[in-house]
């Protein structure tokens, strides 16, 4: 049993979850994401964590009482070239994941403050990302080249169960993109390694 499944039939399903009350459902969620917050430490920074993912699940799926919910049977839509819109919500909710991130990732609120302006403050100086980019040496410009990469797949895959799922490939693509995962993988992982995997932490 995964802490999840844990979570899902002994507090979930106890405290509302089934219940035709939106609000109690609301409650419900709310309250589930901060217990997985806590799991992950007693420390207020962890229990924000669950109230935002707690807050935004809820609102997503309860949200609108009038309005019931559909996924789209092609995530985005069916155009190649994603419209404004669509952009627009794919970047709110990536917003969204990365400061819920800065508050996981940090060791108190004070630091997570202290992250968060500072990546707000330099949000939108190009100059810095054009140099990363250009540079290539450092890990920052690294990773925005392969976050560029890797959102393409995504999209242009969006389509498929899975969209990095290459089974369908030959054998000896599917092997060589193996083993280029793997030795960036080693590569990263073994750069200017100071600490512990943060899960290793708990």
């Amino acid at each position: 049993m995964s802490m999840m499944t844990w979570v899902r039939d002994y507090l979930y399903t106890t405290i509302g979850g089934r219940s035709r009350s939106h609000l109690v459902r609301i409650r419900a969620i709310v309250l589930s994401f901060v217990l997985i917050g806590l799991w992950h430490g007693a420390a207020w920074h962890f229990v924000l964590f669950g109230l935002l993912h707690g807050t935004g699940v809820a609102w997503s799926t309860l949200g609108q009482p009038g309005r019931r919910f559909r996924a789209p049977k092609t995530p985005g839509g069916e155009s190649t070239v994603p419209r404004a819109a669509t952009v627009g919500r794919i970047l709110r909710t990536l917003a969204f994941l990365y400061v819920s991130l800065i508050l996981f990732r940090s060791e108190d609120l004070a630091g997570a403050w202290l992250m968060l302006t500072a990546v707000v403050r330099d949000l939108f100086n190009i100059s810095a990302y054009i140099a990363a980019l250009i540079e290539g040496q450092n890990v920052a410009g690294h990773a925005l080249w392969l976050i560029a990469v890797v959102s393409l797949v995504e999209w242009l895959r969006r389509d498929a169960e899975h969209p990095l799922s290459v089974l369908s490939w030959p054998r000896w693509a599917r092997w060589s993109l193996y083993s280029l995962l793997y030795w960036m993988i080693v590569y990263y992982g073994s750069r200017n390694v100071t600490e512990s995997f943060i899960y290793f932490q708990f």
